[in-house]
Parts: C-alpha cells; sequence; structure tokens
C-alpha cells in the first residue's frame, strides 16, 4: 500500500467512526482580527472566531500529530481537523499528476468501506503552497448517521498534510463547516 493508501486508511477510519471528542485544548490558539490562529506543529491557519481546539483521542492520534477543531453548538461527528503524516516516498509538484489514480482509487475504495462513495474529485488544489487533491465523500458516521466530507491531501515531499472536514449530512452546521475548511486551506502555512 502507497503511503497515500496508508493515510487515507486510517484517516477514513477516523472519519467513519466519528472520534469522540475530548476536553478543551489550549495548545496554539491565538486571536487576531475576529479570527482564531492555530500555531503548532510547525503549521499555522486561522479558524473561525468563537471555534473551539479539542483534544484528538487515541483513534485520531494516529499520525504525528492532529489538530481538532469544532464550531460552537457542534455534534461529535461535525468536526475539522487536520493531522501529518510521513510517506515512505516524496511526492512533488512533478509527480503528483502520476501518483492521482491511485490517490483517487484510495479515497474511493475507503470511503466504499466506510459506506459511502466517492462524490467528487479529485479536485487541484494548494493548501499553503503545498500541491495536493480535494475531494468530496459520503460517508456513515457513528451511530449509523449519514455524513459528509471535504478531504484535502497536499504534501511536501515525505509530508503529507490531511484536512478533514466532516459533518452530519442532515445536520444543520455544514455550512459553518464548509466556512471554517475554507479558511484553513486559504490561510494554511508552514513555519
Amino acid at each position: 500500500m502507497t503511503g497515500a493508501g496508508r493515510f487515507l486508511s486510517v484517516s477514513m477510519i477516523i472519519v467513519a467512526l466519528a472520534v469522540s471528542i475530548g476536553a478543551l485544548s489550549g495548545c496554539g490558539k491565538t486571536e487576531t482580527k475576529g479570527n482564531e490562529v492555530y500555531i503548532g506543529n510547525g503549521v499555522t491557519f486561522r479558524y473561525p472566531h468563537g471555534w473551539r481546539q479539542i483534544k484528538p483521542q487515541a483513534l485520531a492520534k494516529r499520525g504525528l500529530w492532529t489538530a481538532m477543531i469544532t464550531p460552537p453548538g457542534s455534534s461529535d461527528a461535525d468536526v475539522v481537523f487536520l493531522t501529518e503524516y510521513r510517506t515512505p516516498k516524496a511526492i512533488t509538484k512533478k509527480t503528483l499528476a502520476s501518483k492521482k489514480p491511485g490517490i483517487t482509487s484510495t479515497v474511493a475504495g475507503v470511503a466504499q468501506g466506510a459506506g459511502g462513495a466517492l462524490l467528487a474529485g479529485p479536485t487541484p488544489v494548494e493548501m499553503g503552497s503545498l500541491p495536493g487533491y480535494a475531494f468530496k465523500v459520503g460517508v456513515i458516521l457513528s451511530k449509523n448517521r449519514p455524513g459528509a466530507s471535504r478531504l484535502v491531501l497536499v504534501w511536501k515531499g515525505k509530508r503529507e498534510y490531511f484536512l478533514n472536514c466532516q459533518h452530519l449530512t442532515k445536520g444543520t452546521l455544514g455550512p459553518e463547516i464548509e466556512r471554517g475548511c475554507k479558511m484553513i486551506v486559504a490561510s494554511f502555512k508552514l513555519r
């Protein structure tokens, strides 16, 4: 299994199980111009004011680190998380296109394994000037609830950053999760 495949399997398990939410985490949070800023683990990104960082539970700690944030009034399934992984082979702007079929197949297979399907993607994307792809998937979350996720995968050599913006399909927080996701993608930077 490729690095992307190994990574996606773990990440989609997290999506499918809708990890339980822990206590508030003060790590790396500041406020600027009405938005919150995450600073830690070699990255920075902005997210909406009023959202809170939460401590990832054991299942979410499969990567090198995971930052989890939620909007006010969120359920255990309405959550955004960013995880860093190491891959066995480097992925660069030059090699990304050749990896596209394998990455897409892996995302589709894992979504199907989680009771859902690949809904859209791959769409070329940059996050913090890092190349990658975005996908939309439908999955079955904990308690057999239908959910949707916007997945953004970007690479810097052997460093892989996976952003998962998930929400309940029948919930009310989909637009808020998407707003926060767009903000994170637009403001993500390596330090």
